[in-house]
């Protein structure tokens, strides 16, 4: 598995502002897993991979907008993301 670091934003701090969201983590190995803008735009300015599930807060147009790495339509696709990435 490439992400051993996945990072979700569960209460809404995260914002597109959060450099500090890795922590020392490794960016090769992290990925953010989030519904909105701003959890797709904080994992680009911390230089990681991002997965927008579109099943979650946000539109599909919001997500667009901000070009992540993979997009995941449910819980499904968002395991064989996590788990066939090497």
């Amino acid at each position: 598995m490439k992400y051993k670091n996945i990072l979700f934003d569960l209460d809404g701090t995260i914002t597109d502002s959060s450099p500090g969201i890795m922590n020392g983590l490794n960016k090769n190995e992290s990925i953010m897993v989030g519904d909105r803008y701003h959890d797709i735009k904080g994992a680009k300015l911390n230089g990681i991979d991002s997965i927008a599930v579109t099943y979650g807060y946000g539109s599909l147009d919001e997500l667009n907008k901000e070009e992540p790495t993979y997009f995941a339509a449910d819980c499904y696709g968002l395991k064989s993301i996590l788990l066939t990435n090497k």
